[in-house]
């Protein structure tokens, strides 16, 4: 979680891959058409998103990723995994989306930015 680095002083910005070396990393679970979970973790790395994601979802589950690296294997844990690939402007694959989360993170960002959001 994190403003742009691009809106930051000169200073402040970093160079090179703008990434979560000086942000809250946040993983976000939503179950579809149920409960979604959002929390801090240490890191992106497998370790961390593997440990939390068993704590939260039932073993049999099917998770519905992007192509983060992290997530790969992930069907050795007991779960089915299907893929949208973000980078080649894929965001729907058969079942597999994540336009849930991408909602959630959304109505978040709105909030803290303090828009309002009324009928046309």
């Amino acid at each position: 979680m994190g403003g742009k680095a691009a809106n930051r002083r000169l200073s402040k910005r970093h160079q090179g891959r703008q990434g979560p070396n000086d942000k809250q990393v946040v993983i976000g679970m939503r179950e579809r058409g149920g409960k979604t979970v959002a929390k801090p973790l240490e890191g992106t790395d497998r370790l961390s998103l593997w440990t939390e994601i068993q704590r939260t979802v039932v073993l049999g589950s099917t998770l519905y990723t992007d192509e983060h690296t992290s997530y790969a294997g992930i069907t050795r844990k007991a779960y089915r995994h299907e893929t949208v690939k973000h980078s080649a402007k894929e965001y729907v694959h058969g079942m597999a989306h994540t336009n849930g989360i991408e909602s959630v993170w959304a109505v978040l960002k709105r909030g803290i930015k303090g828009y309002i959001i009324t009928g046309a």
